[in-house]
């Protein structure tokens, strides 16, 4: 039975890869992904360029940084959310088992609410930092 649950996992995990990768082939046939999402990301306030324009200040570039150093922590999180739910569903009644996954989750959950607090107090910061300095990036 094990081997089982470990082929289903293998197979799911591999599924996550291979469904996005034939996704962008259709459209970048299109448009030019990379204008459009310059586009989208200038009308959101994301300010950063996806070709890189040489003229990056310090305040874009360590904004992009934790922008993204906190993207990758985002994932991580999803990724314990995910992982408690497994072992919760496959738990089979043990008690032990479900206290880990609940464990797991609760610790997942305060760690996104520490994530997303750090964003909003940067973003606040470098807000802050650009009207001060009168930075019109």
């Amino acid at each position: 039975m094990n081997i089982i649950k470990r082929i289903a996992l293998s197979l799911g995990a591999a599924s996550m890869f291979l469904v996005p990768a034939v996704v962008p082939a259709f459209a970048a046939t299109t448009l030019n992904a990379t204008d459009t999402l310059n586009q989208v990301a200038g009308d959101e306030g994301a300010g950063f360029n996806i070709q890189g324009s040489g003229t990056d200040t310090l305040l874009t570039t360590v904004g992009t940084l934790i922008r993204t150093a906190l993207g990758f922590l985002g994932v991580i999180c999803l990724l314990l959310v995910l992982w408690a739910g497994w072992l919760w569903m496959t738990a089979g009644g043990d008690d032990k088992a479900v206290g880990k996954a609940k464990t797991i989750m609760q610790n997942a959950v305060i760690g996104l609410v520490i994530i997303l607090s750090a964003y909003a107090i940067s973003s606040f910061i470098f807000e802050q930092l650009t009207a001060a300095t009168n930075y019109a990036g």
